[in-house]
């Protein structure tokens, strides 16, 4: 599983394709008016795939054992329950 942070136009931060089994956030908005999103997603491919208008450069990931939850990051996900 990947944790995978980037940048989106404001009008396209909602994935393309049903997430499902994932979580993802908008944690922010850059100065220049883009939506930040913190997104887990099993395999880089597929998170390309459902976000395909993130600007590829400000693409940050690492491979990660499990979903963590802060007080940064809340599990604030309604649609999404924890397993």
């Amino acid at each position: 599983m990947i944790r995978a942070r980037f940048y989106i136009p404001w009008e396209h931060q909602d994935p393309v394709i049903d997430v499902g089994e994932y979580p993802w956030w908008i944690t922010g908005q850059t100065e220049n008016g883009y939506a930040v999103i913190v997104a887990y997603e099993g395999e880089l491919l597929h998170l390309l795939s459902q976000w395909p208008h993130m600007f590829i450069d400000s693409l940050e990931y690492k491979e990660v054992e499990e979903i963590v939850y802060t007080d940064r990051f809340p599990n604030t996900c309604s649609w999404w329950r924890v397993k």
